[in-house]
């Protein structure tokens, strides 16, 4: 999670030994987090690698670019189609120097190609962190405080048209504006997809 239920208890000055509310002041801060991700289109913490396949396609192999659908903060390997693993010396991220990244191209000087063996879908496997970050920025951890908070003191509130309301397929329904606080964190981390 983004925050700790010891960090929202104390940003709503609840005592550490009162724990009355604690399921739902944590089932408030999984609400922030998932409102969070929905409204950037992010992850802001990974834990575990995971591997994602990409298409070792005829345009990939004349530009040896791969381009991802995802943030991704760091790569542990790339295997090539044909099962041949691709040393970090033979590709470069882009960015270079900076997270996330969003595609890695071969190097002039390499003489790899993006190949495959039998099927040219899903032949490369990018094993990494698929996240923005492995763990949240401090604004995206005080983001998550604020609106789990938010949550919180409006669950009393007997107008439901500013709180968020999660439907029974899991699905969460905005209420019509969020604290402008909240806004103006989220806004420089929305992804442009």
């Amino acid at each position: 999670m983004y925050c700790t239920l010891a960090e929202l208890k104390l940003f709503l000055k609840i005592k550490p030994d009162i724990e009355a509310d604690d399921i739902i002041l944590t089932s408030f801060i999984q609400s922030a987090q998932a409102i969070i991700e929905s409204m950037t289109t992010r992850r802001f913490e990974c834990t575990t690698p995971t591997i994602r396949y990409f298409d070792a396609d005829e345009a990939w192999k004349l530009k040896r670019t791969i381009y991802f659908d995802d943030d991704l903060h760091s790569i542990v390997s790339v295997t090539n189609g044909d099962g041949v693993v691709v040393t970090s010396a033979e590709y470069l991220p882009f960015p270079r120097h900076s997270t996330p990244i969003y595609s890695i191209r071969l190097k002039e000087t390499s003489n790899i190609e993006w190949t495959y063996t039998d099927s040219p879908e899903d032949a490369i496997a990018v094993l990494g962190y698929w996240a923005y970050s492995l763990t949240p920025p401090a604004d995206i951890k005080h983001a998550t405080i604020r609106l789990a908070s938010f949550l919180y003191r409006q669950k009393d509130n007997a107008t439901d048209i500013d709180r968020p309301l999660m439907s029974g397929d899991g699905t969460i329904v905005m209420p019509t504006k969020l604290p402008a606080d909240i806004q103006a964190i989220l806004k420089p981390y929305e992804r442009i997809v």
